[in-house]
This record gives C-alpha cells, sequence and structure tokens, in this order.
C-alpha cells in the first residue's frame, strides 16, 4: 500500500528521501496504523505530536488506506 507523508518543521529532516518538507511516497504492509509509519520512516518517539489525515487529526492507531495523504507535526510553541 502506498501513501504520501508530508513532515513539518523540525520532522522535515526524517524525509528518506532528503527533500525536506516536500511529499514523499512510502510503501507500507496493507493494514499498517499511523505508528507503523512513524516507526517506518524512524522518527523517534515522541518527536510527533499531530497528524492529520484528510484535513483530520488521527491518532497512531488509525489505519491508514492506499492513497491517503499523512501530515506530521511536531510539538510547536510560541510567544
Amino acid at each position: 500500500m502506498k501513501v504520501t507523508v508530508r513532515l513539518y518543521a523540525t520532522l522535515a529532516g526524517y524525509n528518506p528521501e532528503g527533500t525536506g518538507n516536500q511529499p514523499v511516497n512510502v510503501n507500507l504492509s496493507a493494514g499498517s496504523a499511523v505508528g507503523d509509519l512513524v516507526n517506518h520512516l524512524g522518527i523517534e518517539a515522541g518527536a510527533v505530536k499531530h497528524v492529520f489525515i484528510g484535513y483530520k487529526k488521527r491518532s497512531f492507531d488509525y489505519r491508514l488506506s492506499e492513497g491517503e495523504v499523512v501530515a506530521f507535526f511536531p510539538a510547536i510553541a510560541g510567544g
């Protein structure tokens, strides 16, 4: 199954193609969850704070479907 991943802010360094926040296609086993994708990309535990798929916030247990676009964001603070 293929999904498209967008990595924002400090997570852009985990892009396997080294292209920063540009989208990247990732092949996963059918039935994979968001957490499996995080592990596949080698993202450190706790680095991802928000996951959006189809403009909806999703959990790490959410089962991915072919062709979905997954956006990962770190914790963001400001003042």
